[in-house]
């Protein structure tokens, strides 16, 4: 079992600091970045039933969140350096809240 020297704790503790100070503005970001793919579906959402939907609106519906899974993996750049974020969550809890999907 290796131990982490006190130096190695500092840069740990450092860059947990980081991650959550920097937590809200990329998460901010990632919904940003996620905008313009919401827009590209979000005129097709009615009440039309499902089964006289065209199979090609469904397929961009897909796609479009296929797309916003990918950029969960989120990476964000501050002063320092590239923190990487996972969204998938936060990603899940949106489509939910915003459109009843769960994925």
């Amino acid at each position: 079992m290796s131990r982490m020297t006190n130096r190695e704790h500092e840069e740990a503790d450092h860059f947990q600091t980081r991650y959550e100070a920097c937590y809200d503005t990329a998460l901010s970001e990632f919904y940003s970045s996620i905008e313009e793919d919401k827009q590209s579906f979000e005129h097709y959402l009615d009440d039309t039933p499902i089964s006289e939907v065209e199979v090609k609106v469904i397929l961009l519906i897909a796609t479009c969140i296929k797309l916003m899974s990918l950029k969960s993996d989120f990476h964000y750049s501050d002063d320092y350096d590239q923190i990487d974020y996972d969204f998938h969550k936060e990603l899940s809890a949106m489509l939910l809240d915003e459109y009843g999907w769960e994925i």
